[in-house]
């Protein structure tokens, strides 16, 4: 069974923050990937903390847009299915800030360095996500 087609007004809505994901996904992307490169390289601190910050910047402005969706659906399964979508990946950015405190604060560990990764792995998976279910839910 085909789900219901969102209103014109949701149809607006998902349009317009599917190409903003979409910026911001591929951005989210390039930032993971210095971050990755400068802790794969066991880079201090002062070199990886910047990047793990721009990491979590911009992961917010992807859970922003899914906070903004989720209260702007008029469509209560567009605001369930985006809602959980970025309750997923907002819980990945925080397990992701907290990697990236404590990498910084163990280092040079390796097992905070590891975890780090992982965590930004997960954070990269549930963005994705997010995106790939905006584009979905919006007409093409």
């Amino acid at each position: 069974m085909d789900p219901v087609p969102p209103s014109p007004e949701d149809s607006q809505l998902l349009q317009f923050y599917t190409g903003q994901c979409q910026t911001h996904y591929r951005t989210l992307l390039s930032a993971i990937e210095a971050l990755l490169a400068s802790a794969g390289a066991h880079q201090p601190p002062r070199v990886f903390v910047p990047h793990g910050k721009f990491v979590i910047v911009t992961a917010h402005k992807l859970v922003f847009v899914g906070d903004t969706v989720s209260r702007l659906a008029s469509s209560a399964a567009v605001r369930a299915r985006v809602g959980a979508a970025s309750t997923a990946l907002c819980q990945a950015l925080k397990e992701a800030v907290l990697s990236v405190k404590s990498a910084a604060l163990s280092y040079p560990s390796l097992p905070a360095a590891r975890e780090m990764q992982g965590c930004v792995a997960e954070l990269s998976r549930q963005a994705l996500a997010f995106t790939t279910l905006l584009g979905t839910l919006a007409p093409s």
